[in-house]
């Protein structure tokens, strides 16, 4: 009798060990619906590491930052305002320290997500800092990253001596990233 049940058991234990695996894999985060507006996650000024997607579900806004198969997220950093001047700055410089929503430490994480409350009616532009300390997934690459509108750093820069940039939501890709 013993044995009738040691089979199913082991079967039924097996599974659920594979099912973390599966929800890690993918972080545990839920598919990005299709209304979200997608920005690229420039690191270095000039290297192309990844996505930045925004929305908002009525009550929250979601930002999601999604990089490319070599490169990996160390930190995540976000705030939201209605104006450039509602995102903590120092001398023009946005200070992601004191970002409404921040994460440190993650190790090699290939996405992450803020999730943060805000009253919105679509009515507003609204102001994204979206900032991530970048590595290179298994090579020597560490540096900073801002989510940007199409590349253009000149023009949705901080006034600041440091380059950074802010997102306008939303303002989109002319198309949605595979």
């Amino acid at each position: 009798r013993m044995k009738r049940l040691f089979v199913p058991f082991m079967l039924v234990a097996l599974l659920v060990t594979l099912l973390p695996v599966g929800v890690l894999a993918g972080n545990g985060l839920p598919e990005v619906p299709d209304d979200a507006v997608w920005y690229k996650l420039i690191a270095a000024q000039s290297d192309y590491v990844g996505q930045v997607a925004v929305w908002h579900d009525g009550t929250n806004i979601h930002v999601r930052y999604k990089t490319f198969p070599d490169f990996c997220l160390d930190e995540v950093h976000t705030h939201v305002a209605t104006s450039l001047e509602g995102i903590p700055q120092k001398n023009g410089n946005p200070r992601p320290g004191h970002f409404a929503a921040k994460d440190d430490g993650l190790g090699c994480v290939p996405r992450w997500e803020h999730i943060i409350p805000f009253a919105w009616d679509g009515s507003q532009q609204l102001y994204v800092a979206a900032h991530a300390v970048v590595v290179g997934n298994g090579w020597d690459y560490e540096e900073t990253g801002w989510g940007v509108i199409c590349g253009k750093i000149d023009q949705f820069g901080f006034e600041g001596r440091n380059w950074a940039a802010y997102i306008l939501f939303p303002e989109p890709l002319p198309t949605r990233p595979q």
